[in-house]
């Protein structure tokens, strides 16, 4: 056997080679086409201020932007971490790609102190994975700017962000902030005859006034309803509720900066009546995961799941990190009632041979399971049989006959050329 090894391979390396075989009766030879796939790795952002480490400095209820840039074949995935904990794409949060060439982004919308951390960024393909890591504060709103922050390592925000200065004609600038909320107002479901206290806690400076509103519209002058606020709690008081009580209502406080919003839907259910409990709330949770397949070609294959979540979860597929649609030969299967979903292939062609995944994502959760296709080629003589996985090609010939003997060859081809490689086996 003659081999020829690479140590620490470079793309340079990318070629074809031939092994030639002489003695005094003649000479053999085989070729071989060497591929070198780019390492995936995150190149930093262009800086002008050096500092030790990346510090993000974001003011509460601003857009946070984490970029991290990376190159890598095949193209790599992308997971984003919080304090060692995976980020799931859904609700404020959201996994952007391909903004730039090669630049996968964490975008955190209205952001809050819980929100302060250290991120990290982790892309990854079959070859290999890096990293890289941030950390992410959370500044209070004032009547400044935010001092500018100017990131410089492996992810960052290049936004400069400011505050709106507000002015008193006689005064100059006021002093404090607008209204802003320190707890949402929640849905209750209470019965009729009930009474019911709604609750917003927003504060502000100047102390803000509050204004109640029912559908959208001021509330009634009804004796049965008491609005109260203390500078940092709102309340509604209801006393006896009515079916007639039941609506979206909307806490609205305002001051000379501004003001803030909140609102939560009142369900009054009717007295002896037995309410219906509204549906529970669960991320999605893959109870059958994806698995290893393996066809001959021109036959179906098919990819089973099983799924639970509520709100029902949407489900995506992909080859890679190319989503899969119904068209063509896929065709895309949802049995919601049973909690199966199903990618199926037909007439599979060697090129299907690849890496499967599916994701399921509802409002409050994201799970991925992953799986495998192996297509193979059944020749005509039923003894031999080739496989390509679409990275190692085989061909085993199985109860060899003098007949076998000979040169093989096998050949590759794709959009951007062809390759081939021959050998020759001896039968004793």
């Amino acid at each position: 056997i003659a081999t020829l090894t690479f140590k620490s391979a470079t793309l340079e390396d990318e070629a074809l080679y031939t092994c030639v075989a002489t003695n005094a009766l003649g000479s053999v030879s085989s070729s071989a086409e060497l591929q070198v796939d780019e390492k995936p790795e995150i190149s930093a952002p262009e800086s002008t201020t050096p500092v030790a480490e990346t510090a993000l400095i974001v003011p509460i209820g601003q857009e946070a932007k984490l970029d991290a840039r990376v190159t890598g074949s095949p193209k790599p995935e992308v997971e984003w971490f919080k304090d060692g904990k995976v980020v799931e794409d859904a609700g404020r949060f959201l996994y952007v790609e391909d903004e730039e060439p090669e630049v996968f982004s964490l975008v955190i919308d209205d952001v809050q102190p819980e929100d302060a951390g250290k991120y990290k960024c982790i892309a990854f393909n079959e070859k290999g994975e890096v990293e890289a890591e941030a950390n992410l504060s959370i500044k209070e709103e004032t009547e400044t700017a935010p001092e500018k922050v100017e990131p410089t390592a492996d992810v960052g925000v290049k936004e400069e962000l400011t505050a709106p200065e507000f002015m008193d004609k006689e005064r100059g600038p006021i002093e404090g902030h607008a209204p802003k909320l320190i707890a949402e107002m929640r849905p209750m479901q209470i019965i009729e005859g009930e009474d019911a206290v709604m609750t917003c806690e927003v504060t502000g400076k100047p102390e803000p006034s509050v204004e109640w509103l029912k559908d959208d519209k001021p509330l009634p002058r009804d004796q049965r309803l008491t609005p109260m606020y203390n500078g940092e709690v709102a309340t509604l008081k209801l006393q006896k509720a009515i079916l007639e009580d039941e609506a979206l209502y909307t806490c609205t406080a305002s001051n000379s900066l501004g003001s803030v919003s909140s609102s939560a839907e009142l369900q009054v259910d009717e007295k002896g009546v037995v309410p219906i409990s509204p549906e529970p709330v669960s991320p999605p949770d893959i109870i059958t995961p994806l698995g290893e397949i393996e066809v001959q070609e021109g036959e179906d294959a098919r990819f089973d799941v099983r799924v639970k979540g509520s709100p029902q979860p949407e489900i995506q597929w992909y080859k890679g990190t190319t989503e899969i649609f119904d068209e063509d030969r896929f065709e895309i299967v949802e049995e919601a009632e049973d909690n199966l979903y199903s990618l199926i292939i037909v007439n599979t062609e060697l090129t299907d041979s690849g890496k499967y995944k599916v994701v399921a994502t509802n409002e409050v959760g994201r799970e991925t399971s992953r799986g495998e296709l192996t297509v193979t080629e059944e020749l005509q003589n039923s003894r031999i049989k080739m496989v390509f996985d679409g990275e190692t090609c085989s061909l085993t010939i199985r109860d060899a006959t003098l007949d076998d003997e000979g040169v093989y060859k096998v050949t590759l081809t794709n959009e951007y050329g062809t390759a081939s490689s021959t050998c020759r086996v001896l039968v004793n």
